[in-house]
């Protein structure tokens, strides 16, 4: 991923999508017609793991960097793509994180 600073300075973040997720999923007790399929939840999707930093990014990461991305959404028991509607994605350091978030678009 590459990002702009409002000077025009850039900064890239990668990393490597992890084998394994952590999956949270809260029935927060609001009426909603389940249809037999029981409850609405809210749900997340946790990435997390080691990325790598340059640019602009990288002041005041010194040494190693992390990543959390989340998922975020709302749907029943089975997780599908189309449940996910926003993101947060944090990457922090040793003296400082930076954090970003946005919505996803329908899945094709």
């Amino acid at each position: 991923m590459k990002f702009t600073d409002d000077k025009g300075k850039t900064g890239t973040l990668s990393f490597t999508i992890p084998a394994a997720l952590t999956a949270f999923g809260v029935d927060l007790q609001e009426p909603s017609e389940s249809n037999g399929l029981g409850p609405l939840l809210y749900k997340e999707l946790r990435l997390t793991g080691a990325a790598r930093v340059s640019g602009i990014l990288k002041q005041g990461i010194n040494g190693a960097a992390r990543f959390q991305l989340i998922l975020q959404g709302r749907g029943r028991g089975c997780t599908e793509a189309e449940d996910f509607k926003n993101w947060r994605l944090k990457i922090t350091g040793a003296r400082v994180s930076h954090a970003f978030y946005g919505s996803l678009d329908k899945p094709e």
